[in-house]
């Protein structure tokens, strides 16, 4: 979802907000995957979006 916003502060708390459903949405979908590379890959970009969380909720403690 595109979002117009302006405020550094609001954006930055989409984008952490968006990194954390991708976070769980990988998680999730890597258990019921059945393949063991993709299942494995999903788990990797799960822990990917979760560091682009903290990255987004350093940058909002620092303002």
């Amino acid at each position: 979802m595109v979002d117009y916003s302006y405020d550094i502060r609001t954006i930055l708390s989409k984008n952490a907000e968006t990194e954390l459903f991708a976070t769980q949405a990988y998680a999730e979908q890597s258990k019921i995957i059945h393949d063991p590379y993709v299942s494995k890959m999903l788990a990797r970009l799960s822990l990917d979006e979760k560091l682009h969380f903290k990255i987004f909720n350093d940058f909002l403690s620092q303002l």
